[in-house]
């Protein structure tokens, strides 16, 4: 049973305070928002109510959380998802990044509430970017943002369902507007002689496969010099599949990493934002394919070769991203297994892996079938 009662000097002009059990059986108290006891004894009397409806079945908690949560804005909605996703620590860049996509996709369907997604308007907003000539990857990045955000809003309790579960995201490899290729061994040799103090940089890409964000994000205490085979870390806040990395190193880079002095206390390098990143990388090729080119041994014929060029013929770029590309490629050639590559490169499937460096392996295929003959014939 209810009970009203009243607290403070003045209460006869304050608001009745209402006391009762809720269907879970815990008792609760709230203010009626009324100085008039009539009143008050009504609004307890349907808050009784309400939970005996509950208690007994003829209200669906669940059902009435969605009701509620339905009605309120997508901004709302928004605004607590991305403050989930910041709880998680998640990396900032990538926060805003995410938020701006699904406010994109928010502002040209109009939608106002939960239940205004629909499959069609996500599918009208790709349709307008294909328009823009925007790559199926970049489309993609777009679709996932806002398929988080409805998996997140049925997993809270705020829809019944995810409205886009049958969306799916376009396939980047079916629409590839940015080729890498691998720095050829040949390549760096000269690439190491113009760089300079960033030879080291590039050097440390190489070995870790680690990408430009992670670099910059390189902290002095992350390289870990005395442990028996050197490695870095990088935070899950940075990395891509928000987990902790280990990247080990060779004891000869890890040495030279040692003797040289951090720019501070908090980053190892002072380098540019990815852009100028790539600019670094871009400027240090181009001089030494011009040495490459004033080498005595000179032919003509070198002014038509792709060496140390930034883009080939083929349109396959070598930027600051191809570094790490050239990780795993290096290692594929030299037949390393694609377990191991995988683990290196941090790929989620070993499908990626061999996707991506599956043509470098050895031919491995003639020596196989040689051990079969070997066991038949034992």
């Amino acid at each position: 049973m209810g009970t009203l009662y009243r607290r403070g000097r003045n209460s006869k002009k304050s608001n009745w305070l209402a006391d009762y059990t809720l269907h879970t059986g815990k008792r609760t108290s709230r203010s009626t928002g009324t100085p008039d006891k009539k009143t008050a004894a009504q609004i307890l009397a349907h808050w009784e109510t309400e939970e005996a409806k509950r208690a007994s079945g003829l209200v669906d908690p669940v059902a009435e959380r969605i009701g509620i949560q339905s009605a309120r804005s997508i901004a709302e909605h928004k605004a607590e998802w991305i403050a989930s996703l910041k709880s998680k620590s998640r990396d900032q860049k990538y926060v805003n990044k995410t938020e701006t996509k699904l406010q994109a996709i928010v502002d040209h369907a109009g939608w106002k509430t939960a239940y205004s997604i629909t499959p069609e308007s996500v599918e009208a907003f790709v349709a307008s970017l294909h328009e823009l000539n925007r790559s199926n990857q970049t489309i993609a990045h777009y679709v996932q943002a806002v398929k988080q955000f409805t998996r997140w809003l049925t997993r809270t309790g705020r829809i019944h369902a995810n409205p886009l579960e049958t969306v799916t995201k376009p396939n980047p490899s079916s629409d590839r507007r940015r080729e890498r290729r691998m720095l050829l061994p040949a390549e760096w040799s000269w690439l190491q002689r113009v760089a300079g103090d960033r030879a080291m940089i590039y050097e440390l890409t190489i070995e870790t496969g680690l990408r430009s964000g992670e670099i910059r994000s390189l902290h002095p205490s992350h390289v870990k010099h005395d442990a028996k085979q050197p490695y870095i870390t990088v935070r899950s806040s940075i990395t891509k599949d928000s987990k902790q990395a280990r990247q080990y190193i060779t004891k000869d880079l890890s040495t030279r990493l040692a003797s040289r002095k951090p720019h501070t206390r908090q980053v190892f390098f002072e380098l540019p934002d990815e852009y100028g990143m790539a600019g670094m990388l871009r400027g240090d090729l181009a001089i030494a394919r011009a040495q490459w080119l004033e080498r005595p041994d000179f032919k003509d014929e070198d002014h038509e070769s792709d060496f140390l060029v930034s883009e080939n013929d083929a349109g396959e770029r070598l930027d600051f991203h191809a570094l790490r590309h050239t990780c795993g490629a290096w290692l594929a050639v030299a037949g390393v297994h694609p377990k191991t590559i995988q683990t290196v490169m941090r790929h989620k499937t070993i499908t990626l892996t061999m996707d991506t460096y599956g043509h470098l392996f050895p031919d491995a295929e003639p020596q196989a079938i040689e051990k079969l003959g070997c066991i038949l014939r034992q």
